[in-house]
């Protein structure tokens, strides 16, 4: 599932800065973005919208959940080397249901292996204003990719060190490079 990360102004008016996507990993779920993202919010008032539409900006409360603490690796600073944050989220929210990525699945039918590299794309910002309908209460459709794509590799991150070790087993099977 992928999610719109935003905050809520001072005036308490929505505003979107981001995208992310949602993990389930042994009962846990994770909310994964990058941390450039998370640095733009106001982190008091900070948002993740589920079950995206296509006014972007959720008018219903049942589609939001609030973000708090985000877990950066150990050795990032402001310079992002990694620019990967995650979240710790519930996989319900209020009375909808949070679906995400299950990776053991992926991991054991043989999608992917340990140390297999991914790539991941939120909405870009030109694909989200043309997509805009403030009264349409549709679904934003999942942005195709098309031609050459800009790739960051994160070298050797192991996801053990995003997670506090009582969660450690997120993504145990796999490391970004």
């Amino acid at each position: 599932m992928i999610v719109l990360i935003g905050h809520f102004t001072s005036e308490g008016n929505p505003e979107t800065k981001g995208s992310g996507f949602v993990v389930h990993s042994d009962n846990f779920s994770f909310l994964v973005t990058c941390r450039h993202v998370i640095e733009q919010l106001n982190n008091q008032r900070a948002f993740a919208t589920i079950y995206c539409k296509r006014r972007i900006h959720p008018e219903d409360r049942d589609d939001i959940f609030r973000l708090e603490s985000p877990h950066y690796h150990p050795m990032d600073d402001q310079s992002n080397t990694y620019d990967v944050a995650v979240f710790d989220i519930s996989d319900q929210i209020g009375s909808r249901k949070v679906t995400g990525i299950q990776l053991y699945t992926l991991c054991d039918q043989g999608f992917i292996e340990e140390g297999t590299s991914i790539y991941v794309s939120g909405y870009s910002t030109n694909y989200l204003s043309s997509n805009f309908d403030p009264t349409s209460i549709e679904l934003l459709p999942p942005e195709t990719t098309r031609g050459t794509n800009q790739r960051v590799q994160l070298q050797n991150l192991q996801t053990s060190d995003l997670i506090p070790p009582k969660q450690a087993v997120f993504l145990k099977h796999m490391t970004i490079t």
